[in-house]
């Protein structure tokens, strides 16, 4: 399992502050979308460099499926990163909302052909 969070800094318009946190893991270790999220947020919790409520925060988890809209706005926020920064991955099978999206905060889980994504977007502007 591995957590990269691209910073405010990562993006071409800083001034947005908007940040994305991934979390991603084979799919091969998990036997469910949830069971991945769970695992996914211990491993965030029990890491130095995040906080320590995760599980707190994702414990009424949804799991609605988003529609091809929200699959290209997800796309455009890894499109707008800085040019420094290539993202490549798997043809999404499934994609679902773990909790209610909110206008500043949207959690995503991704499953791929060989992988899950937990995929957090947020901004404060």
């Amino acid at each position: 399992m591995i957590a990269i969070h691209f910073g405010h800094l990562c993006f071409n318009k800083p001034s947005g502050e908007q940040s994305i946190l991934m979390v991603l893991a084979s799919k091969n270790d998990h036997s469910s979308m949830d069971d991945f999220v769970s695992k996914a947020l211990i491993y965030l919790e029990t890491h130095e460099d995040f906080c320590d409520n995760w599980s707190d925060m994702y414990k009424n988890r949804i799991y609605t499926p988003i529609d091809d809209e929200e699959k290209k706005w997800m796309r455009s926020r890894l499109a707008e990163m800085s040019q420094r920064i290539s993202i490549a991955y798997d043809p999404i099978i499934n994609a679902v909302y773990i909790i209610p999206p909110e206008w500043n905060d949207i959690t995503i889980g991704v499953e791929t052909e060989s992988e899950y994504i937990f995929y957090q977007w947020t901004t404060s502007a």
